[in-house]
This record gives structure tokens, sequence and C-alpha cells, in this order.
């Protein structure tokens, strides 16, 4: 589930920013913050290793970052900063592939 909304999210961000549209680039981030993790079961998050539960809660909040500073930007741009928030969204996700593997049960 997280990385799909991790996906998605990332897709709608960088939709919203070739369209100059902060508040949805705003929108498409909150959408991976750490409100995604209300729908978790705890008895999932319980079976992963804590340096996954980690780096997914620091992914989360880096999400809710950019959308603090999407909702801050307005209209006014800050595409260079968007894409330093996504550059680090992205360096977690590419850590988290390169060192885990889930498979279903």
């Amino acid at each position: 589930m997280g990385m799909r909304v991790y996906l998605e999210s990332t897709r709608g961000i960088i939709e919203a920013l070739a369209d100059r549209k902060m508040s949805v680039v705003a929108e498409n981030a909150r959408k991976a913050g750490i409100g995604a993790v209300h729908d978790v079961p705890l008895s999932v998050a319980a079976k992963l290793p804590p340096e996954f539960v980690l780096l997914s809660m620091d992914t989360h909040q880096k999400f809710d970052a950019l959308s603090r500073y999407a909702d801050a930007a307005g209209r006014t741009g800050g595409k260079t900063e968007v894409l330093q928030h996504l550059r680090d969204i992205l360096a977690n996700c590419t850590a988290c592939h390169a060192t885990y593997r889930i498979w279903p049960e």
C-alpha cells in the first residue's frame, strides 16, 4: 500500500508542478504524508524491521514538509525547492528498495 501511495503522489506532484499548481502539489504530497500511516494495521507494522519503519516515517514526514512548502509557496513558483524536496523523498525510496524486499505471505 505505502509504495503505491508514494508513487501516485509523486506522479501527481510532478504533473501539478508542470502546470504550476502549487495547491495541487500540496494536495498530492499530503496523500503520502504521515496521515497515510493511520491506514496501516498495527499487526502489519509490528512485523516490519525497525529500520524500515524509521525510513518509512521519515519519507511520510518529507511528504508533509513538501506539502507545507507548496502551501506556503502558493502561486509564486518555487519549482526548484519542490524538486529538492522530491529529490530527498526519492532518495529514501531508492535506499529502501536497495535494502528491503517484502514478499506476500
